[in-house]
């Protein structure tokens, strides 16, 4: 569920700001471009070690932490979202949602394969993936629903009650994050950094290339 949520939450706000920028703004790609890079880089950057961190610490802390800056980055957009909001106003949460994005995406994606029996591994691995894809498409429902008006450019109101949605959807996955286990319950915490098959911070890699 907390894959499904946070995927959900930042594929909503990366196809939104774009839609915000140009249409409610008119400003050119270059900002929206250069918004977005401040969720993308940090969650890039910050996915390997929180994932090494997570190996050592379990899987649950790095989670909450991701979840709740999650929570805040979200928070301060849907205060922050008016027609005159200046760009550092922008990047500044969009930064916090990098942030908690590239804490989560490990310690989240180890845990749910982790939580299937060793032989299960291949079908967790693609329900994982499958919740991904599911939160981006719901997220992209939930866009193209407010925005559906029939006048030509959409209001600053329409944006307001997408990031509300996404305030709620945020504090959902802070919520299903403190159900994540810190290490497999089979395996002690020597154990379990030892005989992973696949490290949180390998999984984090992976997954902030493909954010």
């Amino acid at each position: 569920m907390f894959v499904l949520l946070s995927n959900l939450v930042m594929y909503t706000v990366i196809l939104a700001i774009p839609f915000f920028i140009e249409e409610v703004q008119h400003k050119g790609h270059a900002v929206s471009g250069s918004l977005l890079g401040a969720v993308s880089i940090l969650a890039a950057f910050v996915a390997p070690l929180s994932g090494r961190a997570s190996d050592a610490v379990g899987r649950r802390y790095p989670a909450i932490a991701g979840a709740a800056l999650m929570l805040v980055g979200v928070i301060v957009l849907f205060a922050a979202i008016r027609v005159d909001a200046g760009y550092l106003i922008l990047a500044a949460p969009l930064a916090v949602l990098g942030l908690g994005l590239g804490l989560s995406i490990g310690p989240s994606n180890a845990a749910a394969i982790e939580s299937s029996p060793r032989e299960l591994a291949g079908a967790a691995a693609g329900t994982n993936s499958m919740m991904r894809y599911l939160g981006s498409i719901v997220g992209v429902g939930i866009l193209g629903a407010v925005l559906n008006s029939d006048s030509g450019t959409p209001e600053i109101g329409l944006f307001r009650v997408i990031f509300g949605v996404l305030v709620v959807m945020a504090a959902l996955s802070v919520v299903s994050a403190l159900f994540i286990h810190r290490f497999p319950a089979q395996t002690s915490h020597r154990e379990a950094v030892r005989e992973e098959p696949v490290g949180a911070s390998a999984l984090a890699a992976s997954e902030a290339r493909n954010a």
